[in-house]
């Protein structure tokens, strides 16, 4: 079975920069910490909850 590749979803890019963030709830009670992947080629940015995913995001540099 082959590994998912992460794309970006608005122009298919494949290389990312990777920083951290936090998003606030409605009532600004809770602050969630998440991983932004910014596409380097058009800077969209994909916000991933934690380190659980399909993807591996430990090889992608840190802004």
């Amino acid at each position: 079975m082959t590994e998912p590749h992460l794309t970006c979803p608005l122009c298919q890019g494949i290389q990312f920069q990777r920083s951290i963030g936090r998003i606030n709830s409605k009532w600004g009670m809770n602050s969630r910490p998440v991983i932004l992947l910014i596409c380097m080629r058009c800077r969209h940015v994909l916000p991933f909850w934690d380190t659980n995913s399909i993807f591996d995001l430990s090889n992608l540099s840190e802004v």
